[in-house]
């Protein structure tokens, strides 16, 4: 019982420093197939690993065990190491989570949270329409819609389609016959239609992105051709994993899924629409499914972005097609 009860404890001192280890490299929750468990679980259940020892220690007590002083401070040391590193873990992680301080990462977080919350992207126009994007996310897009020469750019979300009619344009300085197709719940606003562009490369399509009438309309004009997908309506992690399930298919070999927003859910922000899992979760989730996709972080090299995570390549096709 004795041996049992010193085993229970080191096992209970390991798993607390291994979640504070996690939590020191900013990682909230551990992945375990389908089953994710939280750091401040792991904390939880050493600490009742730790109590279930004593209660054993006790046991052994009752039973006239003559070895319990010097187990009983084994024990003791043991929690009281775990009880030290996990303080000093705590310590030596920055207030709220995400990067050591004072380091590159912790900077570009700050100014990421900084951007986010005075939220200079919500007013931000092309040509007078809003396009709410980050503007290095939009000159991202430049580049790969450049990079890819997509057939048709797919848009799940239009808003007010300032950022459909900036694809527009960049498909008719390309040259060549690209279009985008987009698609949203609310109407956009009609001063785009302003442009010859939108009525010459555009076509908008009113619904739910994943509703089966919406879903047929887009594969109608989409399938067989360069599609470059790019997802950003609903960011709850359930209804991006939808999208990820309908529209993932029509994007060929060598060209890119963008799932926008994986910022959030604290990633490093919070939004109170997406409380606890959205499309960073869905992209983890999504990948574990197909090893047709991978991500290209290559794409966040400008540092900051709306879309950690989010530049997904196409780099096989197990369906065949």
């Amino acid at each position: 019982m004795r041996r049992i009860a010193l085993i229970i404890a080191a096992l209970s001192v390991l798993l607390v420093l291994y979640a504070g280890a996690m939590a020191l490299a900013g990682h909230g929750q551990l992945s375990l197939g389908l089953v994710v468990v939280g750091t401040s679980t792991l904390v939880y259940l050493g600490t009742f690993a730790m109590l279930l020892s004593a209660v054993v220690m006790i046991a052994g007590t009752v039973a006239g065990d003559p070895a319990l002083a010097r187990d009983l401070k084994v024990v003791g040391g043991l929690g009281a190491a775990a009880l030290v590193g996990v303080l000093l873990l705590l310590m030596a992680r920055p207030s709220g989570g995400g990067s050591a301080p004072g380091t590159d990462e912790a900077v570009i977080e700050a100014f990421h949270k900084l951007y986010y919350a005075t939220a200079p992207y919500e007013t931000a126009t092309f040509l007078g329409i809003r396009s709410q994007q980050y503007p290095v996310d939009n000159w991202t897009m430049q580049e790969l819609i450049w990079e890819l020469k997509p057939e048709v750019i797919v848009e799940t979300g239009t808003a007010s389609g300032g950022t459909a009619l900036y694809y527009a344009m960049l498909l008719e300085q390309m040259g060549g016959d690209g279009v985008v197709v987009t698609t949203d719940l609310a109407m956009f606003d009609r001063a785009v239609e302003q442009f010859p562009v939108w009525k010459e490369r555009v076509t908008y399509i009113p619904g739910n992105c994943i509703s089966n009438e919406v879903v047929s309309q887009i594969k109608a004009r989409a399938e067989g051709k360069k599609v470059l997908l790019t997802l950003d309506t609903n960011h709850k992690k359930e209804h991006v994993l939808k999208e990820l399930e309908q529209y993932a298919p029509l994007v060929p070999v060598g060209s890119y899924i963008v799932v926008q927003d994986s910022h959030l859910s604290g990633h490093p922000n919070d939004h109170s629409d997406v409380p606890d899992e959205g499309p960073w979760e869905a992209i983890e989730e999504f990948l574990q499914t197909t090893d047709d996709f991978r991500i290209d972080r290559s794409w966040e090299r400008h540092l900051i972005s709306q879309n950690p995570k989010g530049y997904l390549e196409r780099v096989a096709d197990s369906s065949g097609g």
